[in-house]
C-alpha cells in the first residue's frame, strides 16, 4: 500500500479495484482500515473492521490496527484491551508494544511507558518494521521524556532527534523537539517549529507553533 506515503488516493484506488470477492476478505478489509487510519478517519475505520476485529480468531495485526483506530478515537481502555489481545496472539510485537506504550503514557503511567517503550525497541532488532514505526517509537520515547521535565530535557531531545531524522517522521516530531530545545537554543527550536508547520501548516499545534516563533 502507499499510506506510508501519504498517497491516500492512490491507496484509495488500489482497495476500490479488488474485486468483490476480494473486497471483503480480511486482508482487504484490514487494508481499508489502515488507509482510514493515516487519514485521521477513525469511525470510518471502526465501521470497517470491527465485526471481525471482536471475533476470537482475529489476528495480532488485525488487532493492532483495531488498537491503533480505537486510541485515535481517544477510547483508550479499549484500545490498551486491543493491544493486550494482540500481544496474547503475538507477544512480540512491536507495534502492539508501541500501541500499549502509548497507552500507558496517555494514562499517566509515565515509567510504564518507557518500559514498554523499551520492550517495543528490543522487539524491533529481531523484527523489521517499515520507518514509520520507528521513529513514532522515538517520538513517543521523546515526549515521555519531556513531560518529566528538565532532569530529563536532555534525554528528550536525543530521542525527538532521533525520530526527525527518519523521512518518515511524523509532523508531531517536529513540535516536541521545537518545545525540548525551547529552553536551551532558541535558533535551533524556531527551526524545528517551522518544520513542523511546513510539514503539517494545519496540524494540532499550528497554532501553539506560530505562536513560539512570533507569527
Amino acid at each position: 500500500m502507499c499510506i506510508g506515503l501519504k498517497r491516500f488516493d492512490e491507496a484509495q484506488q488500489i482497495v476500490d479495484a479488488l474485486a468483490p470477492e476480494k473486497r471483503n476478505t480480511t486482508e482487504a478489509r484490514i487494508a481499508l482500515a489502515q488507509l482510514f487510519l493515516a487519514k485521521g478517519q477513525a469511525r470510518e475505520g471502526l465501521k470497517e473492521i470491527s465485526s471481525i476485529a471482536e471475533l476470537p480468531e482475529a489476528s495480532a495485526e488485525l488487532l493492532v490496527v483495531y488498537g491503533d483506530l480505537l486510541y485515535l478515537a481517544g477510547w483508550l481502555g479499549r484500545a490498551g484491551s486491543a493491544y493486550e489481545a494482540a500481544l496474547k496472539k503475538d507477544p512480540d510485537s512491536p507495534t502492539a508494544l508501541l500501541g500499549r506504550a502509548k497507552v500507558e503514557f496517555r494514562a499517566g503511567r509515565k515509567d510504564n511507558a518507557l518500559r514498554v517503550a523499551e520492550q517495543a525497541g528490543e522487539a524491533l532488532k529481531k523484527r523489521a518494521q517499515p520507518e514509520t514505526v520507528v521513529a513514532e517509537l522515538w517520538l513517543l520515547r521523546g515526549e515521555v521524556y519531556l513531560s518529566m521535565g528538565a532532569g530529563k530535557q536532555e534525554d528528550a531531545v536525543f530521542a525527538l532527534k532521533k525520530a526527525v531524522s527518519f523521512d518518515q517522521a511524523p509532523p508531531e516530531s517536529y513540535f516536541w523537539l521545537g518545545e525540548a530545545l525551547s529552553k536551551g537554543s532558541a535558533a535551533q527550536a524556531k527551526e524545528a517549529y517551522e518544520n513542523y508547520l511546513k510539514a503539517d501548516p494545519d496540524g494540532e499545534y499550528a497554532a501553539r507553533a506560530r505562536r513560539a516563533i512570533g507569527e
